[in-house]
């Protein structure tokens, strides 16, 4: 928690290795794992059967809603924007561009 309000009073931003040790990440990977990482991930993800994928969502939908997440997390999402002030440039994308095509058309190809 420590943690969580500083970077939303301070703004201050943190390196993925921080991240991960502070368990706001599961992993940190170099930037030059970066596609390579979210590659194997995406194909892993898409790689579950459909009906397994709906229960687990729907699982975890019902425990945020029940918990009253939804309604404490639907006003808070512009605030990691606002935190940012919107000019800090991004060092390294969340994941790169060709890893999330990668990922949506083997996801479309798999659901549709």
């Amino acid at each position: 928690m420590t943690w969580a309000k500083r970077m939303l009073l301070t703004g201050d931003l943190i390196d993925g290795t921080t991240a991960a040790k502070i368990n706001l990440v599961t992993h940190a990977v170099p930037a030059a794992h970066l596609d390579a990482t979210v590659a194997a991930l995406a194909e892993r993800m898409a790689s579950v059967p459909k009906n397994q994928l709906a229960m687990q969502k729907l699982t975890v939908n019902s425990a945020f809603e029940m918990m009253g997440l939804v309604r404490l997390l639907l006003p808070s999402l512009p605030l990691p924007c606002l935190s940012l002030r919107l000019t800090v440039p991004r060092v390294v994308p969340l994941a790169s561009d060709s890893a999330t095509r990668h990922f949506l058309r083997r996801r479309v190809a798999t659901f549709a």
